[in-house]
């Protein structure tokens, strides 16, 4: 799939599955690409991105995000997989908001980048990019189990300056798994935020 609009998918009460996708490139099922920042939206709910492939120089074993909004509900990603970043999700310079209604479950499983398990890599670095964010929004009961870690980069020489937010909202829980790891370029104007405005973190 690519969109460089706007594209929902909705599975519904039962749910779908989007399994087994490969490309040669970036993003294994869906390459969401805006040259205009936040005009390319994918919004999708109750859906699961399984043993989808990148290609083995490529990034986003299920989706490549770069400049657009990723508005994903009770969506998971397992056993994705991408030879160079991004397991489920590489995200450049974009948005992405993760949401479990309540009492709901999304995990992210199995996913890996270059042979190592990852779930979202998130680039920042562009000067029309003020901040990359991924918003974790868990409604109460609900649960987003991200079992793969995360990592990012904020800012790069070339490019240009980065920020990068991650915010936790909502009073479910959050699950991390691994070591998630995030490096800032050397420039003061590049920065990493995490904030956690409720519901319980593991």
């Amino acid at each position: 799939l690519y969109n460089d609009f706007i594209m929902s998918l909705d599975g519904g009460k039962d749910g779908v599955a989007v399994t087994g996708n490969a490309a040669g490139r970036d993003g294994g099922a869906l390459y969401n690409n805006d040259n205009i920042v936040g005009n390319a939206v994918f919004t999708s709910r109750n859906v699961e991105f399984s043993r989808n492939t990148a290609g083995s120089l490529n990034s986003g074993g299920a989706i490549y995000n770069q400049n657009g909004v990723l508005n994903l509900t009770n969506v998971s990603f397992t056993n994705n997989a991408a030879g160079r970043l991004g397991g489920a999700i590489h995200n450049w310079n974009g948005e992405i908001n993760l949401s479990v209604e309540a009492g709901g479950t999304a995990a992210f499983a199995g996913n890996t980048a270059g042979g190592q398990a990852n779930s979202i890599p998130v680039a920042s670095n562009a000067t029309n990019c003020i901040y990359t964010r991924v918003n974790l929004n868990v409604a109460a009961g609900g649960v987003l189990d991200m079992r793969d870690p995360m990592s990012g980069v904020a800012g790069d020489d070339f490019f240009g300056p980065g920020n990068i937010v991650i915010a936790k909202s909502g009073t479910g829980q959050l699950r991390l798994g691994g070591a998630s790891r995030f490096t800032v370029d050397t420039t003061a104007t590049n920065t990493v935020r995490f904030t956690h405005g409720g519901g319980q973190l593991y």
